[in-house]
């Protein structure tokens, strides 16, 4: 059952932001028990708004970099595929333990899509496995995407969720911040709760978000209420906000990376989707009483994260810069 509990935390906004979690701690022996093998317990959810070649090519990867039987769930909310789509198509269809489902439009008479957050909570609910793995349809798996890494720490520590990172990009996972004085939702990115904690041999950091490349726990994300239906763009930063509501552990692994492909929309079409991509940003800011936004190379003043260059910012009055 999902329970978002949306009014809740709009009222107790800072007091989320700027509490620190609860300390993600190595399971005993005992409680580590359970699955084991990763291709019987984690399945892979893609959500998708036609690129099907993108994911096609993405499936060919995680196949390539041997997860030959790692479950995969593509909800693609799109209208029926295009001849430029084809190929992907019969690709995915054709591929082994692969679930492909198409939904646009389902419950708005097939005129509307339904979005990036309604689509991964689709996905999310065809998943039967303890764990899940959250792809952006646009990635691609190389040597260094090791997965294993990141089910091993999801199994062995308290957290729910475990993050890497994009190949070649600037980090963008980080802490999660509020300022009353010009209600302002600061993103600091490139610090994080402690030191990196030595766990058999590999090194992970407590922070408040990752980049849309992570595993969770199931039952957890489903609980919390999953992503929000209404957020059609830009769901990121609100989902990892609720994550934090209910205290739910985030780690970051940056030795596990991924690569981003940069493939899709044509020129017209991808400014399109920037301006609604703005306006459901700039809706998801409304709604919790946000008027600022900044992304920051963070940094410590003491014992106080702080913003120590903006990199992005955002209003809801006037935007600068594109979300």
């Amino acid at each position: 059952s999902r329970s978002r509990n949306y009014e809740i935390i709009r009222k107790n906004l800072p007091g989320i932001l700027n509490s620190p979690p609860k300390p993600v701690t190595p399971l005993s022996n005992t409680h580590s028990r359970g699955c084991h093998k990763l291709e019987e317990c984690v399945t892979a959810i893609i959500s998708t708004h036609g690129r099907l070649d993108n994911v096609a090519r993405q499936l060919k990867s995680i196949r390539d970099m041997g997860y030959t039987r790692l479950p995969v769930v593509i909800v693609n909310d799109h209208p029926p595929v295009s001849i430029e789509t084809q190929h992907g198509l019969e690709f995915i269809t054709k591929a082994t333990s692969v679930q492909y489902i198409r939904c646009y439009g389902e419950g708005s008479g097939g005129k509307e899509r339904l979005g990036v957050g309604r689509g991964r909570n689709i996905a999310l609910d065809h998943v039967t496995t303890p764990y899940f793995l959250q792809l952006d349809d646009d990635f691609t798996f190389v040597e260094s995407t090791n997965i294993s890494l990141l089910f091993h720490l999801l199994t062995t520590t308290t957290a729910t969720i475990v993050g890497g990172t994009v190949q070649k990009k600037p980090r963008f996972d980080g802490l999660l911040r509020y300022k009353e004085e010009g209600k302002t939702l600061f993103v600091l990115t490139g610090i994080t709760y402690a030191a990196n904690i030595e766990q058999s041999s590999n090194q992970w950091n407590q922070v408040d978000i990752v980049v849309n490349f992570f595993m969770g726990r199931t039952e957890n994300i489903i609980r919390m209420g999953g992503w929000d239906n209404n957020q059609k763009h830009n769901e990121h930063e609100e989902f990892f906000i609720r994550v934090k509501a209910h205290n739910y552990g985030v780690v970051v692994c940056p030795k596990v990376k991924i690569c981003h492909t940069r493939t899709g929309y044509v020129a017209e079409l991808k400014q399109t989707q920037n301006l609604k991509s703005r306006d459901y940003f700039r809706r998801f800011l409304r709604s919790n009483g946000i008027i600022q936004y900044r992304q920051c190379i963070g940094s410590y003043k003491v014992d106080t994260p702080v913003c120590k260059k903006t990199i992005f910012h955002f209003s809801v009055n006037r935007a600068s810069g594109s979300k």
